[in-house]
């Protein structure tokens, strides 16, 4: 396999923008299908807008890095890119972390419950879209998707894409994007993230969730330099219709 290297900053932007608009052409695809009671079909379109949703996270991901991190991110970054549980997992991991806030005793049992979710979400999907043998040698076919589980998974995506944070830059000017988060990877403390994170990664997790959704101060070790430019902003971080 051909190595590939991390996107830089002006095309991680790009790209993160056409996945979150994709997802949501997705998005209302699938309420199309729904309202036709077509629900293996609004299963397997939603269950692929959630993995375009994961994908633009990943690229937000490596946009948060400075470039000599984002370079070691490289082979997670190809891994990821073409792991399709692993997209879905990334989704949902931001979504509840981060922008439904819910609580997590343990991040690795958090992380464990999502991983089993994003599994489960997969084999789903691909249930959705073939008919197939399982691994006991019973005959599975798409018209076993019920409407309960084509309508959760529209909603849950749906939930998904109203929270995501600054999903809509299209017609920003990307080099402007770029020199913002050249002035934030310049203030970033990668050292002190790795402390925070290593002394207690619930409350890390739990403080940038807040901080995003508008609820508390933004971290100075997440946002560097940008913290006071943000500040003003810090509202607008969550742009639900919550």
């Amino acid at each position: 396999m051909a190595k590939v290297d991390v996107p830089g900053v002006e095309q991680l932007i790009e790209l993160r923008t056409a996945a979150v608009l994709h997802a949501r052409q997705q998005l209302a695809a699938a309420h199309l299908l729904v309202s036709g009671e077509h629900w293996a079909v609004a299963y397997s379109t939603a269950a692929l807008a959630l993995e375009e949703v994961g994908k633009a996270q990943l690229y937000a991901t490596a946009l948060a890095m400075p470039t000599q991190v984002r370079a070691q991110f490289a082979a997670t970054f190809a891994r990821l890119r073409s792991d399709h549980a692993g997209k879905a997992g990334l989704a949902l991991f931001v979504h509840r972390m981060f922008m439904a806030g819910e609580a997590a005793d343990s991040v690795p049992a958090f992380i464990e419950r999502i991983e089993r979710d994003a599994r489960s979400t997969n084999a789903q999907k691909f249930r959705s879209l073939y008919v197939d043998l399982d691994g006991q040698g019973t005959v599975v076919r798409p018209d076993q998707v019920t409407e309960t589980e084509a309508r959760d998974i529209v909603s849950l995506l749906a939930s998904v894409l109203d929270r995501l944070p600054l999903h809509d830059l299209q017609g920003v000017d990307l080099k402007q994007i770029a020199e913002i988060v050249d002035q934030w990877h310049r203030g970033l403390d990668v050292g002190a993230l790795e402390a925070a994170y290593d002394a207690d990664p619930e409350r890390f997790f739990a403080e940038a969730g807040a901080a995003l959704r508008g609820e508390g101060p933004l971290p100075a070790a997440w946002f560097g330099g940008l913290s006071e430019l943000l500040e003003p902003m810090q509202g607008s971080l969550d742009t639900s219709d919550r």
